[in-house]
């Protein structure tokens, strides 16, 4: 797929700020309140009788049940520009997800698409449908960093489109047998360690991802087993984005005829990004599982298909992040 480098494409400034808003939006949630804890506060001992294998087992098993996940969805954006006057955007379109890996969602107003975002497991893309010339950005995970955002946004953000199912609790956690039956502090597959939160009477899944060392942590709720909260940290430990998902609905999942069988998502996800000084309300609604509509389609990740086809960006207005 032919493109051009960074500098021969550098995007208006207009959108920059409302797209980094809407990445981080759909990839990340909300920041904890502060203040210590409260004097009735109720603490939850851990359990006793409950092994780390049988917390990833079923983490996973929750996971693998929205492999295929497609949804309707509305963002609205609250933030403040260069100036520090507020600004305000609202957008709907459509999130589609597959084997935790693959993302394709479009963002816009009145049926036109504004923002096209995209990953697979190796690489990650993102079209300005509404730029004239239209413009894509092209880049592989292996070789991320914050730096390359940029370009898009003025703004070095920590993340990509394919974080979005570590976002929202639905990557599944690899490790050996080893560690799943001890608690440990050394990296094995993903896992670094599997902590209890007394407060939230939730597990929380540390893992690692990137070759930068950062460390996802996932709150899961023992008593339902629903994801309420992930963070994202840096090697040093500074927290760089917090996610909150509330209002679980039912997902509607091929084979499974019985709806007390369906799995639960959140429908919300409430988003503040401290150094964009913005605030983001994700919404999901009507959402599918197992894709029985057969609207999942292979080409939907495909980026030189979307890219060249879909949207027709002229080659030379195709960024390598990379180069």
């Amino acid at each position: 797929m032919p493109s051009c480098r960074p500098s021969d494409a550098k995007a208006s400034s207009g959108w920059r700020t409302a797209l980094a808003v809407l990445l981080c939006g759909l990839l990340l949630t909300g920041c904890k309140g502060k203040g210590g804890r409260g004097l009735f506060d109720r603490e939850y001992p851990r359990p006793k009788d409950v092994t780390n294998a049988q917390v990833i087992e079923r983490f996973n098993w929750r996971a693998g049940q929205m492999t295929r996940l497609w949804s309707r969805l509305e963002i609205v954006l609250r933030w403040r520009d260069e100036r520090g006057e507020s600004r305000f955007e609202r957008g709907e379109g459509t999130l589609v997800l597959a084997d935790a890996d693959k993302l394709a969602a479009d963002i816009g107003k009145a049926g036109q698409t504004g923002f096209w975002l995209g990953a697979d497991a190796d690489r990650y893309w993102i079209v300005n449908a509404q730029a004239d010339p239209r413009l894509a950005y092209v880049g592989r995970h292996a070789r991320f960093s914050p730096d390359k955002f940029a370009l898009l946004t003025d703004f070095a953000l920590p993340i990509t489109p394919g974080d979005f199912a570590r976002v929202m609790g639905l990557h599944p956690v690899t490790v050996s047998p080893a560690a799943a039956s001890a608690s440990s502090s050394q990296p094995v597959g993903d896992l670094l360690r599997i902590d209890w939160d007394t407060s939230k009477a939730a597990w929380v899944l540390k893992t690692v991802s990137g070759a930068d060392g950062r460390q996802w942590w996932t709150w899961f709720r023992q008593a339902d087993g629903l994801v309420e909260r992930v963070e994202l940290h840096d090697v040093q430990g500074v927290t760089l984005l917090v996610s909150e998902l509330t209002h679980p609905q039912r997902v509607r999942t091929k084979g499974l005829s019985d709806s007390q069988d369906w799995p639960y998502l959140a429908s919300q996800v409430k988003v503040r990004l401290t150094q964009l000084n913005a605030r983001m309300t994700l919404s999901l609604s009507d959402p599918r599982g197992g894709d029985e509509e057969g609207r999942i389609k292979d080409r939907l990740f495909d980026p030189a298909f979307i890219i060249e086809r879909h949207f027709k960006v002229d080659p030379r207005h195709i960024v390598d992040l990379d180069q």
